[in-house]
């Protein structure tokens, strides 16, 4: 499972989305750590909360700045809400939960990767315009 000390490879430079981004990611490590289903449910819905309310700043984010790509990562955000359902469901319904390894780990892959490509453009986005405005910075 990440490690809090992993997180600061997630900072985008962008409050309040860093901040949500390690609530996320706590969530996640919280999970690794729950020993039932009824808690994995609980932690996996509060995940699927964070992760709505994140993709509403993300999407405020985006117009406010005027980023090229925002229906892009809207749509993004939508699929990504899918994937989470679907996890759920395979949660309550699943005949072999005995092995919940997979639980954390899939929500990992799936939060982390966006992350990874998604939102960095974000941020490679901001440094080139601050770039391009004289800000040395980066921020």
């Amino acid at each position: 499972m990440l490690s809090l000390e992993a997180f600061a490879h997630y900072r985008l430079g962008v409050e309040p989305l860093d901040t949500e981004h390690w609530e996320i990611l706590d969530s996640l490590r919280q999970l690794s750590d729950s020993r039932s289903r009824k808690e994995d449910l609980r932690i996996v819905e509060h995940i699927v909360d964070l992760w709505s309310k994140h993709a509403m700043t993300e999407e405020r984010t985006m117009k406010s700045m005027q980023y090229p790509y925002a229906e892009w990562h809207i749509k993004e955000h939508s699929e990504m809400m899918g994937r989470f359902r679907a996890l759920k469901e395979r949660i309550v319904r699943s005949s072999e939960y005995h092995d919940r390894s997979w639980i954390a780990s899939e929500l990992q892959v799936i939060v982390c990767q966006h992350i990874d490509t998604h939102d960095m453009q974000i941020h490679q986005f901001i440094k080139q315009r601050n770039s391009q405005s004289g800000d040395s910075h980066g921020n």
